[in-house]
């Protein structure tokens, strides 16, 4: 791919987005980022200096819910990756999500579309199929969201493969497992709870979780936009395999020298706690102390087949599950986030 060539980011300055920002900028290709707020994204500290200051790089403001900024922000460029997403936030309304995640996706196609960009990559969420009906799931599974968020994502799906299958434009649906790696904030209260010995299971810890590691998401997402023979495909993105709770638990336990958590709790009466906290808090606009959505990663299977994507972007991660957890252990310890309560020995 020559570096001649410019491709529009929408959402850089978020989780993912930074990362996959700085691996184009890396890789010697030219970078528009499309963001809501300049001085955000410039102050925003997980971004490196050496990034805001690439000489790639060309910072554009833009909104999905603004459709007069998007025309600016997709005119010339080779093609789009789409990671801005409005994700949980306590307080929105369900519409939010619609209007940013689904009719944002549909507004972004369509200027696309009428600036004559060939491709677009779309950051979606293994979430649209929240109930799999076999293990582990696969791009088969028929749409079964949980919430709000899923809901949208889903119709942001359907709307980015219907203008696929119409060959308006082409591109790809990307579903990432949980997404985590440095910088993210999102596990930091797993790994804070077990480092700091307070960490309690809700359930016996024998449900799998499936991770990826945000610059193996990064790199997938680049691999999606240099197969410009698939369209119109979906593509689950995870890690090595699905491992059990309690294996996971376990290595961040020896990760921070501390004892593996014993304590089980049953997961019933969390969950209409959680129910009753939300009930509670949402006239407010308040976060609720405990969610059931919490309580949900306790107890939902989370275990993906990665065939596709193997066989369609020769996909595979960098590093072992363990190697990327005890990697997160020790950035967030240095970063201060978490303070393990080690075993002292004499």
């Amino acid at each position: 791919m020559s570096d001649l060539k410019q491709f529009l980011l929408t959402g850089a300055a978020g989780f993912t987005g930074s990362h996959l920002l700085t691996l184009l900028l890396d890789s010697g290709i030219k970078v528009r980022a499309m963001v809501r707020s300049a001085e955000a994204f410039f102050n925003a500290t997980h971004i490196s200096t050496k990034i805001k200051k690439h000489s790639n790089l060309e910072v554009v403001i833009g909104d999905l819910l603004k459709p007069e900024t998007l025309d600016c922000a997709v005119n010339g460029v080779a093609g789009i990756y789409h990671i801005a997403a409005a994700f949980r936030e306590a307080g929105k309304p369900d519409s939010y999500y619609y209007a940013v995640n689904a009719q944002g996706t549909r507004l972004l196609l369509e200027a696309a579309i009428k600036a004559n960009v060939p491709r677009c990559i779309v950051c979606s969420t293994n979430g649209v199929v929240s109930r799999p009906t076999h293990l582990p799931s696969d791009e088969t599974e028929i749409y079964s969201p949980g919430d709000v968020y899923q809901a949208s994502k889903v119709e942001a799906e359907k709307i980015a493969l219907n203008f696929f299958a119409e060959g308006k434009i082409r591109g790809m649906v990307l579903r990432p497992a949980m997404i985590y790696g440095p910088h993210d904030h999102r596990l930091l209260k797993l790994f804070k709870l077990v480092g700091e010995r307070r960490f309690v299971y809700i359930g016996n810890g024998n449900k799998h979780v499936h991770f990826i590691d945000v610059r193996d998401l990064a790199k997938a997402f680049i691999l999606a936009m240099n197969h410009i023979e698939i369209n119109g495909e979906v593509v689950l993105i995870a890690g090595e395999r699905p491992f059990k709770l309690k294996e996971v638990i376990k290595e961040i336990a020896q990760c921070y020298e501390v004892p593996v958590p014993k304590v089980k709790i049953p997961v019933m009466p969390i969950q209409m706690l959680g129910s009753i906290c939300e009930i509670l808090c949402a006239p407010f606009g308040i976060t609720p102390p405990i969610y059931r959505r919490r309580v949900d990663f306790f107890v939902k299977e989370r275990c993906f087949s990665t065939k596709k994507a193997e066989k369609l972007l020769n996909f595979k991660p960098m590093r072992t599950t363990f190697q990327e957890i005890k990697e997160l252990c020790l950035w967030y310890e240095k970063e201060g986030f978490v303070t393990p309560k080690r075993v002292r020995t004499i």
